[in-house]
């Protein structure tokens, strides 16, 4: 019978393209064979080399499975995190967080850049911008001869 004993390691080689990685387990001072990263349903994850995950290990100390990354004081879940939002957090602290419940989704990238690259961009609604929260729907520009109207559409 193959015995299997649940470890927590640290993340310290990812293939990407192969969805696997080798996990460095400290307690035993080996690093593992390249192990699956886990397939989540309705989530999204994103691995990264030094997170701290569970696994479970085979006896023979190379063969297993990564479970899921596990918290630890560098790594706790984000203020954001609850039943109702998925999201991913980057280094920088650039979010891209979406919440179930009303309905939005919220990029968040500080003083970062933004960048759409298409043919077409369509917005249905109002576009709010700036820190002035000028409506496009609703702005109305001074003129010398008095406001404008609001705009018009095509």
């Amino acid at each position: 019978m193959n015995k299997v004993s649940l470890k927590y390691g640290i993340i310290s080689e990812i293939d990407y393209a192969s969805g696997t990685a080798r996990v460095f387990i400290d307690e035993l001072d080996i690093v593992t064979d390249w192990l699956t990263l886990p397939k989540r349903i309705n989530e999204n994850k994103i691995f990264s080399i030094k997170q701290q995950v569970s696994i479970l290990l085979h006896e023979n100390g190379e063969d297993g499975m990564i479970l899921l990354e596990e918290p630890h004081d560098g790594n706790r879940p984000p203020s954001w995190a609850s039943d109702h939002t998925e999201g991913v957090q980057f280094k920088d602290g650039t979010t891209i967080i979406y919440d179930t419940e009303s309905k939005k989704l919220q990029i968040n990238a500080g003083a970062g850049e933004i960048e759409f690259v298409c043919s077409k961009l369509t917005v249905s609604g109002d576009v709010i911008a700036g820190t002035e929260q000028i409506s496009l729907v609703n702005h109305i520009h001074t003129t010398p001869v008095g406001p404008s109207g609001k705009p018009i559409p095509l």
